[in-house]
């Protein structure tokens, strides 16, 4: 039986079980900028160890993914700023993500989530209150004969102020909450909500009479979100994996995959070891391609930063234990991936800030520093020394940044991000050194966390992308029709 949300007046509101909740961390550390080496991902067994706070290698920068008050649906934040917004000159945005929703005949999912979620706002926060919702249900069940029984799932956007009971979902340290339609006269409904975006949501689905050509699944970097890395920052902020890709990829299911990417818990709640990511991802893709049917269909990956480390552990991992995974994997799209460096004074510097905003006791400089060195370095040459051999038969799409990015400063009690501008992942770090052949190297006049933030079609790195997946789709719809694959 589902509880009622709270209201700004009373209520109880029930979670689900998560394995563990945010928490602020802080440390200090001395210049870890890398100079990155050239020449392929491989061991690097010749060349000195490096010292404790110059060479902390391979881990994500801090300010590409998850920059406070700037990308969507980050983790919860100390009281100067709120989670899951973008401020821009339309107003705040924010972002929540509705599953399980009960559907009816008859009725769209929209009607039923927008009633559910106006009755657990107050008169005053009804009156107040913009907000739209956007359907992302999968075809098969948006075309069934009959919908009810079956569940569905939808975006809700909140534009401007977010009534008080979903503020209390975004500050909440559960994976997602349980919302109710708070009605004695009616059926008790329930739908659960969050804005952690964990695990696979599927933004766009072929219709049932097109032909699922391939999976397009995009994966966020290191303190980055799984909708909010890839939404721009323009006036009218759009998020091109929904918004406009399905324009130019209409045979393509899209998907984007969540893991729990925030550095802050790393003290008490160590998970950024490389396998245990890969092995979450690899689960979660089973999940969504559980028929021998669709785990043989084509993947094109997209991954950013951090994301394209799991990536490669994961393709890695496929190789090992020979899974259909790495045979379906056609092309791979790394947005600014240090395979081989990055700036690291930035990550320690956000948590020195954001742990003094939040009115804690750092860590110590010690432990700060092993923190993101093992982020950084860990076994990162080691795991990957194989990579490059992996993704051989590939298509790899390289982009680097060109446009260096501004650090962390903290001003009147306020994190902010414009600091003096380093170069977060250059050439040296992010190009894997392969044969022409097989990566293409793709130079793009933005930032790191810009790099797949684009406002329009008409971006010019994103005509990049679109180019080149049209490309792909094209060469593998021409490979289907040659043999009889089944539609879903």
């Amino acid at each position: 039986m589902a509880l009622n949300a709270p209201t700004a007046s009373s209520g109880k509101r029930r979670r689900e079980q998560s394995d563990d909740g945010p928490t602020r961390h802080n440390g200090n550390g001395n210049n870890g900028h890398v100079e990155p080496s050239t020449g392929p991902l491989l061991p690097n067994r010749s060349s000195s160890h490096p010292s404790k706070r110059q060479r902390i290698d391979l881990a994500e920068q801090r300010s590409g993914e998850g920059q406070r008050g700037a990308d969507p649906l980050p983790q919860p934040l100390p009281a100067t700023n709120e989670p899951s917004t973008i401020r821009s000159t339309a107003g705040r945005m924010t972002v929540f993500r509705a599953r399980e929703v009960p559907l009816r005949d008859q009725v769209s999912i929209r009607v039923i989530v927008t009633d559910m979620i106006r009755k657990n706002m107050s008169d005053s926060e009804k009156t107040s209150t913009r907000f739209v919702v956007k359907d992302i249900t999968q075809s098969a069940i948006k075309c069934s004969p009959s919908r009810t029984g079956k569940r569905g799932t939808a975006l809700v956007i909140f534009r401007g102020l977010v009534p008080e009971p979903f503020m209390a979902v975004m500050k909440s340290s559960e994976d997602s909450d349980v919302f109710a339609n708070n009605s004695e006269d009616e059926e008790e409904l329930s739908i659960d909500l969050d804005t952690k975006f964990i695990g696979a949501t599927q933004l766009y689905e072929p219709q049932l009479d097109v032909e699922i050509v391939a999976d397009i699944v995009a994966i966020h970097g290191l303190n980055g979100h799984p909708y909010g890395s890839w939404l721009s920052r323009s006036a009218n902020p759009k998020m091109w994996l929904k918004d406009f890709l399905h324009e130019d990829a209409n045979s393509c299911r899209i998907i984007i995959y969540g893991y729990k990417s925030n550095i802050f818990d790393e003290q008490e709640q160590p998970r950024h070891e490389l396998f245990s990511q890969a092995e979450r991802l690899n689960a979660t893709l089973n999940n969504i391609r559980n028929t021998p049917e669709s785990q043989r269909r084509p993947v094109i990956f997209l991954a950013h930063s951090y994301g394209g480390l799991v990536l490669a552990r994961t393709l890695v991992e496929a190789r090992t234990r020979g899974s259909p995974l790495l045979e379906a994997t056609k092309a791979l799209f790394l947005f600014a991936c240090p395979s081989r460096g990055f700036y690291a004074q930035d990550i320690l510097n956000t948590m020195s800030a954001e742990l003094e905003a939040a009115g804690k006791d750092p860590i110590s400089d010690d432990k700060a520093a092993a923190l993101v060195r093992r982020l950084g370095e860990g076994n990162f040459r080691n795991e990957l020394a194989s990579y490059p051999d992996v993704v051989s038969n590939k298509k790899v799409y390289s982009f680097v940044e060109t446009r260096k990015t501004e650090t962390v400063t903290r001003q009147s009690g306020h994190v902010r991000r414009d600091g003096v501008p380093v170069m977060a992942a250059g050439s040296n770090s992010v190009i894997l050194g392969l044969p022409s052949a097989t990566e293409e190297v793709i130079h793009a006049d933005k930032d790191h966390s810009n790099i797949v933030k684009f406002a329009s079609r008409s971006d010019p790195t994103y005509e990049d992308v679109k180019c080149r997946i049209q490309a792909i789709v094209a060469s593998l719809t021409e490979q289907r029709d040659q043999v009889s694959i089944p539609l879903r």
